[in-house]
Formats: structure tokens, C-alpha cells, sequence
């Protein structure tokens, strides 16, 4: 198997946002799991993916973070198709990525690669219990009542917080302002418990060190009615080199 580390979004060295990229051997199925999931420990990266080839235009990607599985990552699928690039299996053209998300069209032109977000789809109603609103604006330092029903503007007033999916859910909270952003301070350690998840929270109180410039590219295009939006970037290779397993 062969082996990169890609930093997405990023026209140099050290910039964006890294991860690893394993590329299945052509003919060969995924590892086990347990396999998988030892190689993801030992990488040391927040995200790293498994790409197994389907055809000249298909591939099956599957996206690890350091303890488990995960349906979608947007940076790692740059990077893969980044390895893909380097390998030479890939060129400009259109391509279909197969995960546990979905099916996405991805494109690339001139090294650099976009995905086609899929049309936000609702997951479930609006979350209307004040006490789980209050929770999840109070874990972000914010609250609900000051931010959103005090708003002079109708249309954000009483605004619920929805579910919403373009390839994994989120939850969309609205703010009155663009002033309202600089108070979020999110209490990592209380979502974790909420959540039931371990945290490791690493701080890095060097703000050159934490400084990783990004450059992600956008287009949106309008078919039969909807509007699509491309999103992507460039990848750079820091290192490669095969795996023996």
C-alpha cells in the first residue's frame, strides 16, 4: 500500500489542514478493521483515508479519525484525490467518490480539487426544547434568548436551531450578527461529557505555531433550478512512501 501526507487547502508546505492518504494496492480489498483503525493510531493524524480504486472513474474512500470510523471528511477527500493526482490515476475530469455519506461527483482542473456539496436535506424537525436550545448555545458561551429573540429583524427572531445535512449532519445555530461569533468559547470538555465521547484537548498558546494558512476555493453553478456549490482546494505532498501490512 502506498502512503501520503497531503496538506489540503493550501498552496505551501505546512499550510491548511493535513491528513493522511492510504491507497489500497489494485486488486486488494480494504484491511480488517482492527487493521485499519492500528494504522490510523499510528499515523498521528486527525483524519486519514483509505482509497481503493473501482474503475478509471470510481472510487471507494473510507475516513478514519484516531479512534473510529467516520462517514464523510472533507479535507482528507482533497487530499486523496491529491495522491490520486501524484500517482497519475487521475487527471482533470470528472469522478465519482463512494463513501458511507454517499455518492459525490468530484472534479479537478489544473491541480486543484472541488467537491459537489450535496443539497442540504433536513434530518428531523427544528430542536424546539428550550432546555436542549439552552444547552447546546450555553456550551458555545452564547444564549439563545439574547442572540436570537431580541433580534430586531423578524425573520431571525425565533429562529430554531434545524438539522441539517449536505453530506453529514449538523446543527445550524443562528445569531443575531456577525459581532455574536466573536463570543462563542466553546466548553469542549462539557460537549464531550454531553456527547458521552472522550476528549483529548490539546492547547497551543504559540499563536505563530497555530497559524496554518488556508485557501479553499468555491464555485456555485444553477441546474434545472437548484443551485449546486463546489467547494475545494489544492493539496500539497509532505511525504509518501509504502506501507508493508
Amino acid at each position: 500500500m502506498k502512503f501520503y501526507v497531503i496538506d489540503t487547502f493550501s498552496s505551501a508546505s505546512f499550510g491548511g489542514n493535513p491528513a493522511g492518504v492510504i491507497i489500497i494496492d489494485e486488486g486488494k480489498d480494504f484491511p480488517n478493521i482492527d487493521t485499519m483503525l492500528e494504522m490510523v493510531s499510528d499515523n498521528g493524524f486527525s483524519e486519514t483515508v483509505f482509497v481503493k480504486q473501482l474503475s478509471d472513474k470510481e472510487f471507494h474512500l473510507r475516513y478514519f479519525k484516531n479512534s473510529c470510523e467516520v462517514d464523510m471528511c472533507g479535507h482528507a477527500t482533497i487530499a486523496a484525490y491529491t495522491a490520486l493526482m501524484r500517482e497519475e490515476v487521475v487527471t482533470d475530469g470528472t469522478y465519482i467518490n463512494i463513501s458511507q455519506a454517499g455518492t459525490m461527483e468530484i472534479y479537478i482542473s489544473e491541480d486543484f480539487v472541488t467537491m459537489q456539496m450535496p443539497v442540504p436535506g433536513a434530518e428531523g424537525d427544528f430542536i424546539d426544547s428550550p432546555e436542549l436550545i439552552d444547552s447546546i448555545y450555553s456550551r458555545m458561551s452564547l444564549k439563545y434568548e439574547k442572540v436570537v429573540t431580541e433580534s430586531p429583524s423578524k425573520m431571525m427572531s425565533g429562529h430554531l436551531p434545524p438539522i441539517l445535512a449536505t453530506a453529514l449532519p449538523d446543527i445550524t445555530m443562528p445569531v443575531l450578527s456577525g459581532d455574536v461569533m466573536s463570543l462563542i468559547a466553546p466548553e469542549l470538555q462539557l460537549m464531550s461529557e454531553d456527547l458521552d465521547i472522550d476528549l483529548e484537548i490539546h492547547e497551543n498558546n504559540n499563536p505563530e505555531e497555530a497559524k496554518r494558512p488556508s485557501r479553499l476555493i468555491g464555485k456555485t453553478e444553477e441546474v434545472n433550478g437548484m443551485v449546486n456549490v463546489h467547494i475545494g482546494g489544492a493539496g500539497i505532498v509532505l511525504a509518501e512512501g509504502n506501507i508493508f501490512a
